[in-house]
């Protein structure tokens, strides 16, 4: 039977007929718990003897933290408290007895209302406390860098090697040019580099992090010699200090290191490296991830998670029992509840840095040091494994960033779709660079592993199989980058998503499945800065397509017209029809523009009325049609003439349009469509 209280008066009415409250009353503790709010008394009421009582009130727990539990209990629901109330503002608890619900055992307590629940509470306390008689979970391990973390992340390591079907391998790597030998040298804080022999295989860690500004301690031609007999690690970043103690830990004598292992004042080394740099990672035995550092001199072993748990009370009974009257002696206990949280991995600092894209989708094992904990990820565990138990939910990463995920696809379907790649492209463009013409560079290593699984043919970030898709790129003007003007001169074609800066989202509701193929390519071809490093920066690009184009008034013209030009466009007769004609297009006839940054202004949405660009006026604006979707909607590119080239030979990407009913064509705007001839075309 439920028993409810509005205040501690009707609690103490129940004293001798309900043997918990008569307990709760008795104890001093009780003087404390008046602050506890209106409405938040309740229990089952239990009218045998005290000691069934007391046996009966700690499996579930809940009823001894509602009492008990005054400030901190405030604490809790305060947060909720908008969302648990009456319409007038007044506390209402609809069902009192799921505002606190414990489970099945008391290491987690739910917050509810009614059937939702709100919030999970981990609750742990100390061995020598009272509480730990009924409470069996211990203060969580943050010691990213103690013993029990570097024994357990070893352990998994070694599972995966020998276990895992789909992970282990007969034969170690082939080892990098140059890694980091860290066995133990005199001084012991001491390693060296050591450059690999021709064939050389063995085990090695490849390290993963934010840079965060200029190295203190580099590879050049000046300190090779000097390195690769000793390097001491009271000269190293903090860094690069922690992932030689995890190295250790995990039984590896080989680390990779960017900064130690690339000469960073050769240019031809720096090539040939950075070109092989996705193989490096994709071959490391294990990958060590510093997701949680925004720079190396301030390592990753430290947690910098949540803040300190809420600690409260707890009644706890001190010895048994021995009458059926009060007991003899209680004692209050203590435990904390650390709330339970979702953490996604995309906020990680080093999740915001380009080049760790490819570093973490190539790698077959994961070894992140996040914020919030330690989580290994492997080709057999695909989802996150946690080292340290932690009060966290992970939530799943997006699939195009999975570790090993081209690996995964292969092995359980054989083929990897383009839409993975249109998806990784989203991901990594919003990622920072500190060099913003690295674009290409840095996802190198996931375009050579894909030309070796499919065989296509890559085109400055495109793919040729899938080319007339891939083409309808757009900015996304929500992204900060994307919002500036661009800050480089850019040699890649402007038909590349590589040649802006920022955010791209790829394609509307055009798809393969619905194209109506109004547009062919014919032919497309790009030149390598640098001929040995196919999949990196391009000096020019060219397709040679045929397709539908309209010549028509830049996007921007059509926004800032004069009432005049638009009665005009439209064949208005009044200037209210006018006005409705430039601020309220009929939504069918609507696109919406997305204009690609430039030197001088940044990325740009415009919706524009589709009917008004049919004018006959002359103009350097082009609208290309790509194709429709399966409504007829159509989707295109808009170009400018090429002023360095024969007027009407080559064109440039200036921008692209769709529709923004997807459900209603542009009657008007299709109809002109239909009546012009392809034609061939250049765009550069």
């Amino acid at each position: 039977m439920l028993a409810s209280f509005s205040d501690s008066q009707e609690l103490s009415r129940e004293v001798g007929k309900c043997a918990i409250c008569t307990v709760i009353r008795s104890h001093p503790a009780f003087e404390v718990d008046k602050s506890i709010e209106t409405g938040y008394f309740s229990h089952e009421r239990w009218e045998g003897p005290p000691r069934s009582a007391i046996r009966n009130l700690f499996p579930g727990f809940s009823p001894l933290f509602r009492f008990t539990a005054n400030a901190p209990s405030s604490i809790l629901l305060s947060e909720f408290r908008d969302r648990l109330t009456s319409l007038d503002g007044s506390t209402k608890w609809l069902e009192p007895d799921e505002i606190l619900r414990s489970l099945q055992n008391l290491d987690s307590i739910d917050l509810w209302k009614g059937q939702e629940r709100l919030l999970r509470f981990k609750v742990y306390t100390l061995q020598e406390e009272p509480s730990s008689s009924i409470v069996s979970r211990r203060p969580l391990n943050l010691d990213f860098g103690g013993g029990t973390a570097l024994q357990t992340a070893s352990l998994y390591l070694k599972t995966c090697l020998n276990r895992h079907s789909s992970c282990r391998s007969s034969t170690p790597p082939l080892l990098p040019t140059r890694v980091l030998d860290i066995e133990t040298l005199q001084p012991s804080n001491s390693i060296r580099l050591h450059t690999s022999q021709e064939s050389q295989r063995s085990n090695y860690a490849a390290l993963s992090y934010c840079w965060g500004g200029s190295q203190d301690t580099l590879l050049s031609k000046s300190t090779i010699e000097s390195y690769s007999e000793q390097l001491s690690l009271d000269t190293c970043s903090q860094t690069i200090q922690d992932a030689v103690l995890v190295t250790r830990g995990l039984g590896l004598r080989y680390l990779w290191i960017d900064a130690l292992c690339i000469l960073q004042d050769e240019s031809a080394d720096k090539t040939h490296e950075i070109e092989n740099m996705g193989k490096i990672y994709k071959d490391a035995t294990v990958t060590i991830s510093a997701a949680n550092s925004p720079s190396a001199r301030q390592g990753f072993l430290t947690f910098r998670g949540h803040p300190s748990p809420i600690s409260t009370a707890i009644i706890c009974p001190q010895r048994e029992f021995i009458s059926e009257g009060q007991p003899q002696d209680l004692t209050l206990g203590k435990l904390w509840l650390d709330r339970e949280r979702i953490h996604d991995h995309s906020t990680e600092p080093l999740s915001l840095r380009g080049w760790a894209f490819q570093e973490q989708v190539l790698s077959s094992r994961l070894l992140q040091y996040g914020s919030e904990g330690i989580t290994w990820h492997c080709l057999d565990q695909d989802k996150t494994v946690q080292v340290l138990p932690t009060c966290v939910r992970y939530k799943q990463r997006s699939k195009a960033s999975r570790p090993g995920i081209l690996d995964r696809l292969m092995l359980t379907h054989g083929k990897i779709g383009y839409k993975l790649w249109t998806e990784m492209i989203e991901d990594y463009s919003g990622r920072s660079l500190g060099v913003p013409s690295d674009r290409l560079k840095a996802i190198a290593g996931i375009a050579s592993e894909l030309q070796q699984l499919s065989g296509d043919k890559y085109l400055a970030g495109l793919w040729e199989e899938d080319l007339l898709y891939q083409l309808g790129w757009r900015q996304d003007t929500t992204d900060k980058v994307s919002q500036t003007p661009i800050s480089r001169k850019t040699t890649s074609p402007s038909w590349s998503w590589a040649s802006t800066e920022g955010k791209v989202l790829f394609g509307g509701d055009l798809s393969a499945d619905y194209l109506d193929s109004t547009a062919l390519v014919h032919s497309c071809c790009v030149t390598p800065k640098i001929p040995k490093a196919p999949f990196g920066d391009v000096s020019s690009g060219r397709i040679v397509i045929s397709a539908k184009i309209m010549r028509g008034p830049h996007p921007v013209k059509l926004k800032e017209s004069s009432l005049q030009e638009i009665r005009e466009d439209l064949g208005l007769t009044n200037i209210e029809n006018a006005i409705l004609g430039t601020c309220q297009p009929r939504t069918r006839d609507t696109l919406e523009v997305t204009l690609d940054q430039n030197p001088t202004v940044g990325a740009r949405d415009l919706s524009i009325d589709s009917r008004r660009i049919l004018n006959k006026g002359k103009s350097n604006t082009w609208y290309l049609l790509l194709g429709y979707s399966y409504t007829k909607s159509p989707i295109g590119l808009i170009l400018t003439e090429d002023t360095k080239c024969t007027p009407g030979r080559a064109f440039r990407r200036i921008g692209y349009f769709q529709s923004k009913d997807r459900t209603q064509e542009p009657a008007i705007f299709n109809e002109r469509f239909l009546s012009i001839r392809k034609q061939e075309l250049v765009i550069i």
